[in-house]
């Protein structure tokens, strides 16, 4: 081999450096997790089970399968990713970690554009790579929270990539605004409830735009807006093409919100926290609307009670969203579910029914139509959400009720016959605890806990020092905030994101079910709270050493003048 060619390979090596380093970094990762066996939750029929079962059907060519109460009520991005994963024979868990390794090197390169230090890079790198919330119990089962958690990380790492290149040619920010639009309408195909993600967008676009005067380069905006319309509508044809129906999600549909945002306009005579519709709201319903006298026998019959004592129970009552699941099991019971056209017709005819009532005075109602699939709520209960954020936000960086180790992982009750299916689009085996526990995995299991017990003692201090770091950051600084605007929109973006999703889930928790807060839902945050604490002391550390490194040039200037 030639001189000159063995300077071409280092340099080379040298340019792609980093890359390599991240990439050699995930596969330690892999290789160390990889001992995490599935929670294999098949009795979770709207959840794990739905997901496999979907999947399966992809594959072999059925898109969701045959028509119920649950083949539109989750989207259909998970059983995308796990046919995938089923198509190149890569285990589900393990692609889920290559997934997140890939959302968190992608984050890492665009970064680099503003911190050059490779040490700090690959610092960063780490602590988002290693969170042990990825590969924890709670999100070893076949579902989507750990896949959700990349996309999220996708999601800012491409938002603050159209932001901190907002002054380059615009074919070079073409890229970002693409992966922002793949990205944003995987997330929304994945959970439908992107609502909490809009102020960090709103925040990172208009810091984009405004400064620039509103130039040409705006029309790149259309980019992401195309793409997930493209997307959305691609979805809806296969779903009208299947079932006849041209709508993305039912549970998100239109036909289903009015029915129950009909339920939600009647009055209860006694308000019930994190009960929507209550019983006694029911069985006045009962007396004066057919339509929903039809679901009577199922409601408050064994099937209806089996509802009410799902999760943190209020005697005789159903419960947040248990509400909606049971309604749309009565509304099958009875045949509706035999299209979904069928479906559609009985809950607008139950919306129009229950209004109706309303508007003549025959039930007491709320003055306006409500058409929601969530919960009744006014200013009052945004304040109380306000109020109980902390609560949920020392649950968050205490990194409580994480458990490291999966229990019972191979225990399949009720449903053995689909064991089979689960192993073949999982590509993994459902392990026994004693070949999950043996010797040759012991080490590593060692490991992923030792990682765990690390952030859970470092995290409380590094969220307390990063709020400290930032307002005294910007406070250093309120005299220039136009010289650190990059700094400040990075920090608010971040936090904002973080904000958003707790605000969410601590208004699930007050007002439809206190299960709500778990690792799980606010598994995609954990990676975000600890890159803004890491960048919050950065930003800090950075600008005092310029500062002092400032004073020392002018007193060395001022000495030689002397």
């Amino acid at each position: 081999m030639s001189k000159a060619m063995e300077n071409k390979i280092l340099e080379k090596i040298k340019k792609y450096r980093l890359i390599l380093i991240l990439i050699l970094l995930l596969i330690i990762k892999l290789i160390i997790v990889q001992v995490q066996p599935i929670a294999s939750k098949y009795t979770m029929i709207y959840d794990d089970q739905l997901m496999v079962e979907q999947a399966n059907n992809i594959v072999s060519g059925n898109w969701l399968g045959e028509y119920n109460s649950r083949t539109l009520t989750k989207g259909v991005f998970t059983p995308l990713f796990i046919a995938l994963m089923y198509i190149l024979h890569i285990p589900f868990l393990m692609g889920k970690e290559i997934f997140y390794g890939i959302a968190c090197i992608v984050f890492t390169i665009i970064i680099s554009k503003r911190i050059r230090s490779k040490a700090v890079l690959i610092s960063i790198y780490a602590v988002i790579l290693i969170n042990p919330v990825e590969y924890s119990a709670q999100l070893s089962r076949v579902y989507r929270d750990g896949i959700y958690a990349g996309l999220i990380l996708f999601l800012l790492a491409f938002l603050i990539g159209i932001f901190v290149n907002r002054k380059e040619d615009g074919k070079k920010q073409a890229k970002y605004f693409i992966g922002l639009g793949i990205t944003f309408s995987a997330t929304y195909l994945c959970r439908e409830e992107t609502i909490w993600l809009l102020p960090c967008i709103l925040i990172v676009t208009l810091a984009t735009i405004i400064p620039n005067y509103f130039n040409k380069k705006i029309l790149l905006y259309l980019i992401p807006i195309v793409i997930t319309v493209i997307s959305i509508n691609l979805i809806c044809m296969l779903n009208y093409k299947y079932y006849g129906v041209y709508t993305l999600n039912q549970y998100w549909g239109k036909a289903f919100q009015l029915a129950y945002g009909a339920l939600l306009r009647v009055k209860p005579e006694e308000e019930k926290q994190r009960v929507p519709i209550t019983r006694e709201t029911m069985n006045r319903l009962y007396e004066v609307s057919p339509k929903f006298a039809e679901l009577k026998d199922f409601l408050e019959g064994e099937e209806g009670d089996d509802w009410r004592e799902i999760g943190i129970t209020v005697e005789g009552e159903m419960t947040g969203a248990y509400v909606q699941w049971a309604l749309m099991d009565a509304v099958e019971s009875l045949g509706y579910y035999e299209t979904a056209t069928k479906a559609e017709q009985y809950y607008i005819e139950l919306s129009n029914e229950i209004n109706q009532l309303c508007d003549d005075g025959v039930i007491e109602c709320r003055k306006q139509k409500i058409v929601s699939n969530s919960c009744y709520f006014d200013l009052k209960d945004i304040i109380k959400t306000i109020t109980k954020m902390p609560e949920t936000i020392q649950y968050q960086y205490s990194l409580k009720d994480i458990s490291m180790m999966v229990i019972n992982p191979g225990q399949i009750i009720g449903l053995e016959e689909g064991k089979a299916t689960f192993e073949k689009m999982t590509n993994q085996p459902i392990v026994t605890m004693g070949y999950y526990t043996q010797k040759i995995n012991s080490k590593r299991i060692r490991i992923i806990e030792k990682i765990e017990k690390i952030y859970e003692y470092i995290n409380p201090y590094l969220f307390y020092i990063s709020i400290i770091a930032t307002i005294v950051f910007v406070l250093c600084n309120i005299k220039r905030l136009k010289e650190i605007y990059e700094e400040c929109i990075i920090l608010l973006a971040v936090s904002s994101l973080y904000a958003s999703r707790i605000f969410i889930i601590t208004f699930t928790k007050e007002m439809m079910f206190e299960e709500a807060l778990n690792t799980s839902y606010l598994a995609c945050i954990y990676d975000i709270q600890y890159l803004f604490g890491i960048i919050a002391i950065l930003f800090l550390i950075k600008d005092f050493r310029s500062k002092y490194n400032k004073r020392n040039r002018i007193n060395y200037i001022d000495s030689n003048i002397e």
